[in-house]
C-alpha cells in the first residue's frame, strides 16, 4: 500500500527531519516574503521556544551556496524572545533575519525565573529580546514520537484512499 511508504522507521524519519531542518536554515531568506516551508519553521521555533536545529549557532553556519552578506551576524527573527511574551500569547515577530550587534548579544542565556529583556520598547530591537538558547531537535523529535501513531494513521488513510 502506497500510504505505508511514508512511514519510515523512526531513525530514518529523524535523519530526514534533521536534514530538512538544516536545509531550511541554510536557505532561509534574509528578508522579503517567506515561503511556506520557512513560515512553518518560524512557527516551530516560536511555538516550541527553540532556535535552529542544534541551537542558535546553526544560524552562524552557512554553506558555500549561501554567502549572502545580509546574513552575516543575523538569525531568524523567530528565534528571538520578546519581553512579556508567553507561549499562550506569543509576540509576533517579523519574518526574515534580525541583525545582532555583538557576540555577547547573540546567545544570552535566560536564568531560571527571568523573562526577556528589561526594556519594553514596542519596536523590540534585537538587543531588547533574548534568543531561545536551545535547539529544536529534541522538541521536534519528542513531538514526532508522541504523534507517530497519528502520522502513520494519516499515511495509511491516504494510501487506502488511493486504492
Amino acid at each position: 500500500v502506497v500510504g505505508l511508504g511514508c512511514a519510515d522507521p523512526p531513525p530514518q524519519l529523524a535523519a530526514k527531519v534533521a536534514t530538512y531542518a538544516e536545509e531550511l536554515i541554510r536557505g532561509y531568506p534574509a528578508q522579503g516574503p517567506p515561503g511556506d516551508p520557512h513560515e512553518s519553521w518560524d512557527a516551530v521555533q516560536q511555538q516550541l521556544g527553540c532556535c535552529g536545529w542544534r541551537g542558535p549557532q546553526d544560524w552562524e553556519r552557512h554553506g558555500d551556496t549561501t554567502r549572502d552578506e545580509d546574513r552575516d551576524g543575523a538569525i531568524a527573527c523567530s528565534c528571538l524572545r520578546a519581553p512579556n511574551s508567553t507561549r499562550e500569547t506569543p509576540w509576533m515577530l517579523p519574518h526574515g533575519r534580525c541583525p545582532t550587534a555583538a557576540p555577547q548579544d547573540i546567545f544570552p542565556r535566560v536564568r531560571h525565573g527571568e523573562t526577556g529583556g528589561s526594556r519594553s520598547s514596542g519596536e523590540g530591537a534585537p538587543s531588547d529580546r533574548q534568543l531561545s538558547p536551545q535547539g529544536c531537535k529534541e522538541s521536534v523529535q519528542a513531538w514526532l514520537a508522541g504523534n507517530l501513531v497519528t502520522i502513520v494513521g494519516v499515511c495509511v488513510g491516504i494510501g487506502l484512499a488511493e486504492v
